[in-house]
This record gives C-alpha cells, structure tokens and sequence, in this order.
C-alpha cells in the first residue's frame, strides 16, 4: 500500500490503522475544494442577478410607475388652445414613453384654474394674467398686438380725448376686456364706460358715420397677414391705427405686458396699415408645465415641440411663430429647467441625465442585493471545513508515529504531516478552511511533529 506516495514494509493491518483518518482527511479537503467553487459561482451569480433586477426594475419603474400621462387644460373644443392640444398629443404619441390627455373647460381662465389647483399639467395662459404656482413656460406660443383703430374721418387726437365717445373691442375673451379697461383707466377713462362686443367680420362697418370712437381689438401675430377683414368691399381704407400714448410706461407697470412696435404697412402692404409706426403693447401666450415634471418627461415635450413647430401650430389663426420662452430671471414666468437646458445647450453628463434611472438602480440594487447576501450567508452558502476537523488527524499521525517500528515510517509519517500542514495553510488563505478550532489544530499538530521527533530519536538509540 502506499502512503502519501511513500512505500512502507508494513502490513496491510497496521497500514490500515493509518489510513481511515488521512482518508477522511482528504476528504474534508476535497469537499473544501468544491465548496469553495460553489460559493465562488452562486457570489458570481447573485452579483448578476442583483444588476439585472435593479436594472430591468429601474428601467419598469420609470416606464410604468413615473409619471407620464400629462393632462392638458385648454379651453373649450374648437378653440386655439384646444387645437394646439390636440395636435401636440398627436405629435407625442409618434414617440415613446409621454402621452396627453386632453381636458376641455369653458374658458381659458377656466383651464388656468385647473393647472392652479394641481389637476393638470400643461396648459396655455397669457403673460399679463396671474401665474398659477409651480408653473414654468416651455414655449411661446402666440405674441398678440392691441391695436386701436379710430375712424379717418374725425379721428379723436389722443386717447384721452375717447372720453364719453363710444368704444367697442373684437372679440369675447375677458382677458382682452380687463387688459382694455386697465389701460382706459390710464387716461381717465371711467370703468363704466360702455364698451360693445363685436365680431372681426364687422370691422370695416365699424368706422362708418355714428360707428365708435374707436375700436380696440388684441390681434394676433399669427392672423395679421391671413385676416381679410381690414377694408370692406368698397376696398376703401375708412380707418386708422393710432399710437397708445405713453406705451413704454404702461407696459413698464403692467405684468407681463411689453411695449411693441408696429412698421409701417406691416398688417396691410397696400393700402398701407399702418400708414406710420405704431407704438403700442403686446402680450404673450405661454405654453406652461409644472415645475418638477421628470427630467425624461420634460426633455420628451421639449424636444416633441421645437422639432414639430409647424405641426403644432394652426396656420393663420395661431401659433404659426413659436418662440423659446425667456430664460432670464427676470421674465414674467421663468423658463422650464428643460425648456431652458435644450435652449442654452447645457451638456449634462452621463449621470445628470440618467440620475433618476441611477438612484433607482442603486435603491433597487440595494434591497435586492441584502436579500440575496442574506440567502447565501443563512441558507445557501457551503460552510468551509473547520480547522479543528483536522485535529482527530494529527491525533492519529502521533499515535502512529509513537508505534513506529522503523525510520521509513517515521519518515513517511512526518511527510502526511507536513501536507496536511501545507494544505490547511492554503485552504485558510483561499477561504476553504475557517478557523474555528484552530487552536486544537496547533496543539495536535505540535502533538504529531513532538511524537515524529522523540520517536526518530528512539529509533537513532536502537539503532546505535
């Protein structure tokens, strides 16, 4: 038989008295080895499996839990609001991850109330109106003019002088009424005064003999050019626009209101309207969203506006000239953080942009990664052997070694010894052995190489 590779002379009756506790021996060792491998692939394994469920789950929470949905208040179906709504829904729909739904409600004011009180998300208001909390302007959709027209013949010299002549104003949006009547009050202009609501397709009958003093309509930059209903059929030009006297100042102390100035034979080239240079005021419909919309979401309706414009837009009504909203801090309603990160070009890193995929990843990461650091340390982890199993070995190699009838034993005793050594030492380092019971192991691994040595130094007696 042999013995750690070393022949000896005994019999198969006393090799065998060895052999049961170095065969155990190696099979600790050989288990070791193979737990080792096991532990080694699941760790690999519940590496991967923890990437992938805090990936895959990151990627299904931002596509099925953040928010995505956006409602649009705009005002009553038919309306410019309402078309811009539809077409813009349309436009995100060919692309992936946003989608809007579209509210009606009676009136512009009526849909601003509705973003105010957090049960929309985009909707259309005009500059010189209050600015419902949280809101942000992603776009400006529409820049409208007021322009004050007066009959030729008679014309009153100054806006001053319309007091106690009859006025009038196009259109039914109070918007345009309030806006009127604050400016009227400018120049004394009592708020009961009468002012009669008209339809655009009666402005040439307006300036006839015993029409208004004059007539007020907010129009729309968008419809300048496309509206036919400046001069009647007589293609007779019976009005003119006149200045807005100290326009500078009112739009400095008005809300959202700015000073504008209109070229000569910019609405009409022939017959010329206006004749001269017109100064008077503007406003802005601003296409707002509400502050702390996701990153993702905020550049998705961004980028679906200010690369579909001319799809966005209704062509000579409205929208026909979208513009960035103001990014300075001074503007009435300040910028969109998307609106203005794609305006002003900010390169955003790798981790700004994907932050919010980060954090979940790293959220989910963390809880499944504690579960599965739980799962293989309490249940599936393979325990190494214990350095203290080995020390029944070495009690055996003692005994052995103090029965030994010859140095060849002795020798080849001594040589399981030192494997036995060489390989626990390895199996500590590389995590196969522990060491609990280490210290049984030093004190019987003492006890084999003493029994090794006084039994070689019997022997070498005898011998002599």
């Amino acid at each position: 038989m042999r013995l750690g590779g070393v022949k000896t002379g005994k019999t198969v009756k006393e090799a065998a008295a060895i052999a049961p506790a170095l065969n155990a021996a190696e099979e600790m060792f050989a288990e070791a080895t193979s737990a080792r491998s096991r532990n080694r692939r699941q760790r690999w394994a519940f590496i991967l499996l923890t990437l992938m469920i805090a990936i895959g789950g990151a990627f299904a929470a931002r596509m099925f839990v953040a928010e995505r949905h956006l409602v649009f208040a705009a005002a009553q179906k038919g309306s410019s609001s309402d078309l811009v709504a539809r077409n813009l829904q349309e436009i995100v729909s060919r692309s992936r991850g946003v989608r809007i739904v579209v509210r009606n409600f009676d009136t512009p004011t009526a849909a601003a109330q509705q973003f105010s009180q957090r049960r929309a998300d985009i909707a259309i208001i005009r500059s010189d109106t209050k600015t419902p909390p949280r809101a942000r302007a992603v776009a400006q959709l529409e820049h409208s003019i007021l322009l004050i027209a007066v009959p030729k013949v008679g014309a009153p010299k100054s806006i001053g002088a319309l007091k106690g002549r009859k006025l009038a104003i196009i259109g039914t949006d109070a918007r345009d009424l309030a806006l009127m009547r604050n400016v009227l009050s400018r120049f004394d202009i009592p708020e009961t005064t009468p002012i009669e609501q008209r339809k655009p397709e009666e402005w040439a009958t307006l300036f006839e003999p015993g029409g208004p003093g004059a007539v007020f309509f907010m129009a729309r930059k968008s419809g300048l050019a496309a509206d036919r209903f400046w001069i009647g059929k007589s293609q007779k030009l019976n009005f003119k626009l006149i200045d807005l006297d100290g326009a500078k100042g009112i739009a400095d102390r008005l809300h959202g209101v700015e000073n504008e100035s209109i070229e000569a034979g910019e609405i009409l080239p022939s017959p010329q309207v206006p004749e001269e240079e017109t100064d008077s005021i503007a406003v802005d419909d601003l296409l707002i969203a509400r502050l702390g919309l996701p990153d993702s979401v905020g550049r998705a309706l961004v980028t679906a506006i200010f690369e579909n414009k001319e799809q966005l837009g209704i062509p000579g009504r409205y929208g026909m000239n979208i513009q960035p909203p103001n990014t300075e801090k001074e503007a009435s309603i300040l910028a969109h953080p998307a609106a203005a990160a794609y305006f002003e070009d900010q390169t955003k890193t790798l981790v700004e942009r994907y932050s919010d995929i980060l954090f979940l990843v790293l959220w989910i990461g963390s809880l499944v990664g504690s579960g599965f650091l739980w799962l293989y340390s309490q249940v599936t982890r393979v325990t190494p052997i214990e350095a203290g199993q080995l020390s029944s070995t070495f009690e055996c190699l003692a005994t052995r070694a103090g029965e030994a009838t010859d140095e060849a034993e002795v020798a080849a005793i001594e040589i399981e010894v030192n494997r036995l050594l060489t390989r626990t030492l390895a199996g500590l380092r590389e995590g196969s052995v522990s060491y609990d019971g280490f210290e049984a192991f030093r004190m019987t691994f003492d006890l084999a190489r003493s029994a090794i040595a006084e039994r070689k130094r019997i022997l070498s007696g005898d011998a002599a």
